[in-house]
């Protein structure tokens, strides 16, 4: 069954209390998941449905633990060759997407996005005192750095791509 059987809205990011059952491509993830209960104590919960750009033949995949000091605004404005898929750890993170409006996420919560040409603008820690941390599951495309910087020349020339309400939080 396509994910979209288990996830009416695959675009949205799915917070703790919000999870539902995720299948993906035509194999019945209900199922397996299913079979996995029956064995033992396991539990599973699916946290984020969304349905990936393809993926090139020659990509490899790469896991990073990303710590944010208190405070931190985190990375320049940036794109990455591939789709990135994450998970807070701890703490609370303003994460911004070309076209979408800057959003919280707390500790527990996934998030995704699309890479290629899509900048990310922001992953801020907004914990003044403490540390935010994140798993961040990269795919790269073959020959292609992992993340790429903008450019302040490239930045302005998306500006009318960016969300109003992004350029209140830009540092």
């Amino acid at each position: 069954m396509p994910c979209s059987d288990f996830c009416p809205d695959t675009s949205a990011q799915l917070a703790p209390a919000r999870r539902t059952q995720v299948a993906h491509g035509e194999c019945n993830t209900a199922v397996s998941v299913e079979s996995m209960l029956a064995a033992g104590n396991t539990k599973i919960t699916d946290l984020l449905c969304v349905t990936p750009p393809p993926i090139p033949g020659g990509a490899h995949s790469m896991t990073q633990l990303v710590e944010l000091p208190p405070a931190d605004a985190g990375l320049d404005p940036h794109r990455h060759s591939g789709p990135v898929f994450g998970y807070v750890l701890e703490g609370t993170i303003l994460f911004e997407l070309e076209g979408e409006a800057p959003r919280e996420i707390v500790a527990g919560e996934a998030f995704w996005e699309p890479g290629g040409d899509v900048v990310h603008y922001q992953t801020r820690n907004l914990d003044p005192t403490g540390w935010s941390r994140f798993l961040a599951v990269c795919i790269c495309a073959p020959g292609v750095d992992m993340i790429t910087m903008l450019e302040p020349r490239e930045i302005a020339s998306r500006d009318s791509l960016r969300h109003p309400s992004g350029r209140r939080h830009a540092p």
